[in-house]
């Protein structure tokens, strides 16, 4: 386990940033299509801490996914809609259906704002294998454990989400996910179990949602 609490300025500094896979295919497609349902799947707790590593990812290493993003953005306004993201699929090969492209924005879309954001389009595209890299998300968990006492307690969570979920039916969702988060029932998540919740798959959740509706696409 990291011993000691790293500043964004000694992460960025790191070796191990340089070392990192390329996270995400150079040109648009299907396995960026795979990994953006992937990040769907996630709950809200982990879409941000993937936000604070790709934030945390050089700049040489988001390249390709930065040029996506702009191919995309026909308007370059600094958000996909689901006509930019089904163009840019169509454009690629890639075909799906109006509502899948629409299942697809809700999953990626963290902040409910109907599109799909910059920062959120950089956290969709990241290599899974980055979800496993400790460093990285020891420089995440770091961000949520506002105290600096080593762990997560459900009332940083709630600071932190504040203002985003404001209905109560997300606020039960986040106590919902901090329980799943806190395996020994301690009413704290410790950076174990913060990387627990990393190496968790749920590409099972987003499939669930209708992936196999794709065969009319109209």
């Amino acid at each position: 386990s990291p011993r000691t609490r790293l500043t964004a300025r000694q992460a960025l500094a790191h070796g191990w940033l340089s070392q990192l896979p390329q996270p995400g295919p150079a040109r648009f497609g299907e396995e960026s299509v795979r990994l953006m349902g992937h990040y769907g799947a996630q709950s809200g707790f982990k879409k941000s801490a993937l936000q604070v590593i790709a934030g945390q990812v050089e700049h040489a290493r988001l390249r390709a996914v930065k040029e996506q993003f702009t191919s995309l953005d026909a308007d370059h306004d600094g958000a996909l809609t689901a006509e930019e993201l089904r163009s840019g699929m169509k454009q690629a090969g890639v075909e799906r259906s109006q509502s899948s492209v629409r299942r697809l924005i809700s999953g990626v879309d963290a902040n409910q704002n109907g599109a799909i954001d910059y920062t959120e389009f950089l956290a969709a595209g990241l290599d899974e294998r980055a979800y496993l890299d400790e460093d990285l998300c020891w420089t995440a968990f770091n961000v949520f454990d506002l105290d600096g006492d080593g762990s997560i307690s459900l009332k940083e969570l709630e600071t932190i989400f504040k203002g985003r979920r404001r209905a109560k039916s997300s606020c039960d969702a986040l106590r919902d996910q901090f329980q799943d988060a806190d395996l020994n029932g301690d009413g704290q998540i410790s950076f174990k179990e913060f990387m627990e919740l990393m190496s968790t798959c749920q590409n099972a959740g987003f499939k669930a949602q209708g992936e196999g509706e794709d065969e009319a696409v109209g």
